[in-house]
């Protein structure tokens, strides 16, 4: 008998995928058919759906842009509307490819970035924020 081994990262990524399928289907329960289930974020009033694009690890390990960039898109696609990335995933590669997606997509996403400890002043944030 043998067994189909499968790593950690393709656990969690298979296990994000049904999640996303599940979630995106028509369900009385959730709200309209077809979208996600949406939450209030944090203090601000705005409606977020209940699952984020991590634009770290997961993101980065798609070494082809186009094709880092088509997740990014399917993701978005799909409903999943609320992106967190930092500044220092992958030395600014993620910041680069979110940047690709949101010259077209901005208005339609909530984008969260984290800044390193270094920057934890408003002015220290604002200036590593707006480095190019």
């Amino acid at each position: 008998m043998t067994r189909n081994k499968i790593d950690r990262r393709k656990f969690i990524g298979k296990a994000a995928l049904s999640v996303t399928a599940a979630a995106a289907m028509p369900h009385p329960a959730y709200g309209t058919p077809g979208k996600l289930p949406q939450r209030t974020l944090g203090r601000t009033g705005a409606s977020v759906p209940i699952l984020a694009f991590g634009c770290g690890s997961r993101f980065l390990m798609y070494r082809d842009e186009e094709e880092a960039l088509r997740v990014l898109n399917q993701a978005l696609d799909s409903g999943i509307t609320y992106l967190d990335t930092a500044i220092d995933y992958g030395n600014g590669m993620s910041e680069t490819r979110v940047g690709m997606v949101m010259k077209t997509r901005r208005r339609e996403t909530w984008l969260a970035t984290k800044v390193p400890e270094r920057a934890r002043s408003r002015d220290a944030a604002l200036r590593e924020v707006e480095q190019v």
